[in-house]
């Protein structure tokens, strides 16, 4: 079964490798890393977003 929803918050990410959801990129929908030291998203995370193609939802709030 194809992952929709990542949920990631609380899980003290400070970056995301470039690589990471390559294996989620054509099914990933929701993508939420709520209350994680993100404190900017850095180039190598902005990549790993950029490849999810049908992400609709986002979710960043309470990033320290």
């Amino acid at each position: 079964l194809p992952i929709k929803t990542l949920k990631l918050g609380y899980n003290q990410i400070h970056s995301i490798d470039k690589d990471a959801f390559n294996h989620l990129s054509t099914h990933l929908e929701i993508l939420e890393l709520n209350n994680n030291p993100l404190k900017i998203i850095d180039h190598q995370t902005s990549i790993a977003i950029t490849t999810l193609r049908k992400l609709k939802v986002f979710l960043t709030r309470n990033i320290f």
